[in-house]
């Protein structure tokens, strides 16, 4: 006979199954007997911690019978049905910031008010940067949660996997995309919902002009040299800003608040305790320059293609340059890369400037075919396998 106390786990107590996309068919039942994160409740999995997993690059993919779509790994187990299948991968750039929060206390099912947005926006997006990474545009929906009584705009914050400056958006139901609801409208309703992010026309994420991040690039048909050299200089960045919107919402992303300007703050701090490298008048003289100019891209002995300074010694070129030389975030061992600039003197030999490139790519994106990339501030040829004048006379003959 039943003594009337309830344990734990006779409050909470279900299943679900994983499967790992890199391990066929494969799948392994999670026994949850406490309420916790969906990431937490894999854990205890030996087969997931084989997989040397990190935490922020994790998607997970929610198989229903109706819909497919990603959840965060702060997602409450509670929500799960009984038996449903999550598909765990990872990817090489974060996908999900995690909320400093993400171990607060998962509620039953009943608290949570469960709902979809899908990947792909909505009104005034298709130039705009809405998810942390594109990968994830791969799955139809994202299946948000937040407790009742919170705001549409605080969940997607918490969320993790939306961009930290969506501001003043508005969510279109999927069914009818006339029918809005606001951001700073509560959540307790859209239970089982679906629908579209939508952005004002017109919406500015650029904040202050202290978090311009993209300052230089190529206008088709026309040399930045030129440009600048014949145009107000922020009326010339503002209309390159316009041709790479959805490079300049990401690399913006990537330093919420006033985050951005601390690490530029850094990195100079940084460098300015480089024995070996430029002064800092030098350094900032030089790279102004030739700032004003496109730069060649040499990958020794693969191809060239053309670079534009993007600040300090970061330059942007295109991601195809480096196929099959890439591992992870770094360039294979034995690829040199370098970075010639006046390369359009009449005298190349004498005046181009010849940087070598670092091996680890500050960002690197195949579906937007592009790479940032970090000069060595050491100067000509240091660390190159040929002398500078040799280089340009083998990159000339690609």
């Amino acid at each position: 006979m039943a003594d009337g106390h309830n344990t734990p786990a006779d409050r909470h107590s279900h299943h679900f199954n994983v499967r790992f996309k890199d391990n066929g068919t494969e799948e392994y039942t999670i026994y949850c007997d406490q309420p916790r994160t969906v990431l937490e409740a894999i854990k205890s999995s030996k087969r997931y911690n084989e997989q040397n997993f990190t935490d922020e690059n994790i998607v997970i993919l929610l198989r229903k019978t109706d819909r497919e779509c990603a959840v965060a790994t702060h997602f409450p187990c509670s929500c799960l049905e009984d038996g449903a299948l999550l598909i765990i991968s990872s990817k090489p750039q974060k996908v999900e910031e995690i909320p400093k929060n993400s171990s607060e206390t998962v509620h039953p099912r009943s608290r949570y008010s469960v709902f979809y947005i899908e990947s792909q926006g909505g009104k005034n997006t298709k130039t705009k940067q809405i998810l942390r990474n594109n990968a994830i545009k791969q799955f139809t929906y994202l299946c948000v949660y937040g407790e009742k009584g919170m705001t549409v705009e605080e969940c997607l914050k918490r969320d993790g996997r939306f961009i930290d400056d969506l501001a003043d958006f508005k969510l279109s139901d999927s069914k009818n995309h006339d029918r809005f609801t606001e951001h700073t409208q509560k959540v307790d309703n859209l239970h089982e919902k679906e629908f579209k992010i939508c952005l004002p026309l017109n919406k500015n994420t650029q904040s202050t002009s202290d978090t311009q991040v993209l300052k230089v690039a190529k206008q088709r048909g026309t040399s930045v040299k030129t440009l600048l050299d014949k145009s107000d200089t922020e009326e010339v960045y503002e209309m390159l800003r316009q041709q790479f919107p959805n490079l300049k919402d990401l690399m913006e992303s990537r330093f919420p608040g006033d985050s951005y300007e601390e690490a530029v703050n850094l990195r100079r701090e940084n460098f300015g305790k480089i024995q070996k490298s430029f002064s800092e008048v030098h350094r900032v003289k030089k790279l102004l320059e030739l700032g004003k100019s496109v730069c060649k891209v040499v990958v020794e002995n693969v191809c060239e293609g053309t670079g534009f300074v993007l600040f300090d010694n970061l330059i942007l070129t295109n991601a195809h340059l480096f196929k099959d030389c890439v591992e992870g975030e770094n360039l294979q061992e034995g690829i040199n890369v370098f970075a010639l600039f006046n390369y359009d003197d009449p005298e190349p030999r004498r005046n181009c400037s010849c940087f070598t490139v670092k091996n680890t790519f500050i960002d690197f994106t195949d579906c937007l075919d592009y790479a940032v990339l970090e000069l060595n501030p050491e100067g000509r040829g240091k660390g190159a396998t040929r002398a500078p004048e040799e280089l340009w006379s083998s990159a000339s003959e690609w």
